[in-house]
């Protein structure tokens, strides 16, 4: 199995709209699913952290949480999380994937973010 990676740039105006307007991370495809094996955080340092709902969520459109990125933990000074994914999770068949704030807009922020998603895909 060939592990496949996609970056997603966030805008900080993406980002602060992101619990009313979700932004697309990877596509549903039928007959097939995805195998999350680690999510890389990476930005280029703002003025102005993100304050208040700030805990960005990669999840199955309407599904499970399957990562969880803590933007009030990114400095102004340009940086990098990794998070890697136990056992890899696998995500239902035709299933796509979304980055939301589940609980509200963050309240300010100003720091551009890139997701990159490690994955597999498998056939169902």
């Amino acid at each position: 199995m060939a592990t496949t990676k996609d970056t997603i740039a966030l805008t900080s105006a993406q980002i602060l709209a992101s619990n009313t307007t979700a932004i697309a991370a990877l596509p549903a495809r039928a007959g097939f699913g995805y195998i999350v094996d680690k999510v890389i955080t990476s930005w280029n340092g703002g003025t102005v952290q993100y304050a208040t709902n700030t805990s960005l969520i990669l999840r199955e459109v309407s599904g499970d949480t399957i990562a969880t990125i803590d933007l009030s933990d990114l400095p102004a000074a340009d940086g990098k999380i990794e998070i890697d994914i136990p056992v890899g999770y696998t995500v239902t068949e035709g299933a796509a994937l979304e980055l939301t704030e589940a609980s509200g807009n963050p309240a300010t922020g100003d720091i551009s973010v890139d997701i990159t998603i490690f994955y597999d895909i498998v056939q169902s």
